[in-house]
């Protein structure tokens, strides 16, 4: 599976790359995890059609994540999202199942800047309670 890492915006590579390291060490302490493969500052090389790959940011990182069964993916989702909750709230996290089929992503994605916040204040309220809504932060 992929985790998609964002540091706040302008945040140092070096900072990134520290919290990666720890994240990873956590991820490679799960019994069913086999391997972790993470670059930091951008996206991997594409290496599926489905995938396309984040453009160069100091505050973004990636890991492939493999596991020795599918099955274990949820869990192991949960116990990572927990841990960096727990441990970096300044960060923001992406879990994804790699896909094999057509492109994905979210079926609606929605960014609202700091420049409208108060107007957008009560959607985004709407929005965080809605029972489909995930990977929703408030800047």
């Amino acid at each position: 599976f992929m985790t998609h890492i964002w540091l706040p915006q302008g945040s140092d590579i070096r900072s990134t790359t520290a919290d990666v390291k720890k994240i990873e060490n956590f991820i490679l302490s799960k019994s069913k995890v086999t391997d972790v493969t993470s670059f930091v500052g951008s996206g991997a090389p594409r290496f599926m059609l489905v995938y396309s790959p984040e453009k160069e940011n100091d505050s973004y990182a990636f890991l492939l994540v493999k596991t020795e069964d599918y099955k274990a993916i949820p869990n192991i989702r949960k116990d990572i999202i927990k841990y960096v909750n727990d441990n970096f709230p300044h960060l923001t996290v992406r879990i994804e199942k790699i896909r094999l089929g057509p492109g994905g992503g979210y079926p609606i994605e929605v960014r609202f800047s700091k420049q409208c916040m108060h107007c957008a204040f009560p959607i985004f309220s709407e929005v965080m309670v809605h029972e489909g809504s995930s990977h929703i932060t408030f800047p």
